[in-house]
């Protein structure tokens, strides 16, 4: 970006400079220069809009070339490839190359996900009813002890609790994080804390409900 604008700085200095060594007059050629630049400001005004949304881009460097990102409304999930004065080169998922404005960019929440130092995993279990409350909050206890004694989580945050009661089932929510930004080595964890769950509902008999099998009705 920066090389481009000294590029257009060298050639306006130079312009100048060979025009005041042949003693031409720049006072006409200024006025003329200024009424032409508002007549164009009015047509152009969305694209100098792009272009001094890509000087913010390049003095603020909210991303870099190699960066993974996504806007806060999710429209835009990829890799930047380029980034020019006027617009910005991603990389979706894909594979596909998506030119999208710099105004376009500068005015939305920009999330970097390359930045990040650890990864949330959320997710939820269903419980029978049949079973016991006391199966229940021992299912609980034991499985946030069993997260907290996995290597790659973060023992900070681990959130285990049963968050809503319906007739049927009992919804638990696991939460916690991954001390990690790969999204395999996440998966993995997820995997493990998945397979742990089995088996302590196998190990104490608790009954698990498939929320697909349209036996109760979810407000999410």
């Amino acid at each position: 970006f920066f090389l481009r604008m000294s590029k257009i700085a060298v050639m306006v200095i130079a312009l100048f400079t060979i025009a005041s060594l042949w003693n031409f007059n720049l006072n006409g050629f200024f006025t003329a220069i200024g009424l032409t630049g508002v007549a164009l400001a009015f047509g152009i005004r969305d694209t100098l809009a792009h272009i001094f949304s890509g000087m913010s881009v390049a003095l603020d460097k909210p991303f870099q070339i190699g960066d993974w990102v996504m806007t806060g409304d999710a429209k835009i999930d990829g890799t930047i490839e380029d980034i020019n004065l006027r617009s910005t080169l991603i990389q979706t998922s894909d594979k596909g190359l998506v030119y999208v404005p710099n105004s376009y960019l500068v005015n939305r929440p920009i999330y970097n996900l390359s930045k990040r130092t650890q990864r949330k995993v959320e997710l939820n279990l269903f419980l029978s009813t049949a079973n016991s409350e006391e199966k229940i909050v021992q299912f609980v206890e034991t499985l946030r002890e069993q997260i907290a004694l996995h290597p790659k989580t973060l023992k900070e945050i681990i959130h285990v609790a049963v968050d809503e009661i319906r007739p049927s089932a009992c919804r638990v929510l696991i939460r916690y994080f991954v001390k990690t930004n790969d999204t395999e080595v996440m998966l993995q964890v997820r995997q493990d804390i998945l397979f742990v769950a089995k088996h302590i509902c196998d190990e104490n008999g608790i009954v698990q409900v498939d929320p697909g099998q349209g036996q109760f009705v979810w407000n999410d």
